[in-house]
């Protein structure tokens, strides 16, 4: 499918797979004697000790020099990654593993050329497939789990659309509910679950608005414009509740607090050469009081794909470019987190030989 956004996932490459996307099973073996030798390559000495830290563990995706996609369950605590499920790489994965540990739910395309739901038993690795065209379902790219309600929130794309609802996967009927069906231009470009609240954290916007300014910029080449982006919550149904701000910006990677207090996004803009400049921000819902925790001008070198934050609201996480000795005809991205309360940016987990494409928390 063809898409004219040009923020899915917000910087990691599309890259078209010519290898078979059939190969769904993994020699057990083999990742048995991986599991035995994995141990975080890089990991702060306060994560490992800080005991009095809530613990969390995140499902990290990475992609190795050879196009292999590895899945991980990753504990920043101790530093431990187990490696769950190898697989040729894909464009814009996504991945969780259940509270019980035993099934991996994530994103993979289908030999109809889809980008469906896809579960794995962890124990057994028997595969099912989850999501279907006759769903009105063709692309699923971001992934929350509310797991007590046993269900997941999904990203998705509908039949011939371009713009981006959000649907809800229950994990006990196997039935899928697109929601906020009645307006098909505007589109939940990112989201996020908050389980102390029940609500979603959600930025919308036109799709007709952007794909204008998009087709006015491949003409005249002068770039700088964005369409009204809408930061909301909405409750599980996805109708709005209340609208928290808008501005004619950028405005990604959504992510909110467990109690709903706080939230987490990025902002950037272009200038009219294209340079992009980018701001993180943590934000008080209630009185909208907010503070940079991280920012790069026009000139700045670095990417971010994606963040996190963790149900306490005190510490962000997110995907960031890194160099790379070993590869440099692509960008190399690593994680790495913030303290909310002394916003400087420390290394989680970084590899030589892979890079991150994607993170779910799970705390």
């Amino acid at each position: 499918m063809t898409r004219k956004h040009i923020f899915v996932s917000a910087g990691i490459a599309v890259i078209v797979i010519a290898a078979a996307v059939t190969v769904l099973t993994v020699n057990n073996k083999n990742l048995q004697a991986n599991n035995k030798q994995s141990s975080s390559t890089s990991v702060s000495n306060s994560l490992k000790t800080n005991n009095k830290q809530q613990n969390c563990f995140l499902t990290v995706v990475t992609c190795d020099l050879n196009n292999m996609m590895k899945y991980y369950r990753y504990n920043p605590l101790t530093g431990e990654k187990k490696l769950l499920m190898k697989l040729p790489e894909e464009c814009f994965p996504t991945a969780t593993v259940s509270n019980d540990g035993k099934t991996l739910y994530y994103s993979y395309r289908t030999k109809e050329n889809y980008m469906e739901l896809f579960q794995r038993n962890l124990d057994t690795g028997k595969v099912k497939q989850l999501t279907f065209p006759k769903d009105n379902i063709v692309d699923v790219d971001f992934m929350q789990p509310d797991y007590q309600h046993n269900q997941l929130y999904l990203r998705v794309q509908k039949t011939n659309e371009e713009s981006f609802k959000i649907a809800k996967y229950n994990i006990k009927s196997n039935e899928v509910t697109i929601l906020n069906k009645s307006n098909n231009d505007l589109s939940d470009q990112f989201f996020d679950y908050c389980p102390g609240t029940n609500k979603l954290f959600t930025v919308e916007h036109s799709q007709s608005e952007h794909d204008k300014i998009m087709d006015e910029e491949a003409k005249t080449q002068r770039f700088g414009k964005s369409a009204s982006f809408s930061c909301l919550l909405k409750d599980t149904q996805g109708n709005v509740i209340k609208k928290l701000f808008a501005m004619n910006r950028y405005i990604g990677n959504t992510q909110i607090s467990a109690d709903g207090k706080h939230i987490l996004y990025q902002v950037s803009a272009e200038n009219t050469k294209g340079d992009t400049d980018l701001k993180v921000i943590y934000q008080d819902t209630g009185t909208n009081n907010s503070k940079v925790l991280y920012s790069e001008g026009f000139n700045g070198t670095k990417e971010i794909p994606q963040l996190g934050l963790t149900s306490d609201g005190k510490k962000a996480y997110l995907i960031m470019s890194v160099d790379s000795k070993y590869n440099s005809q692509k960008l190399m991205y690593g994680l790495f987190y913030i303290d909310i309360d002394n916003p400087s940016i420390k290394k989680s987990l970084v590899f030589d030989k892979e890079t991150v494409l994607s993170f779910t928390l799970e705390d």
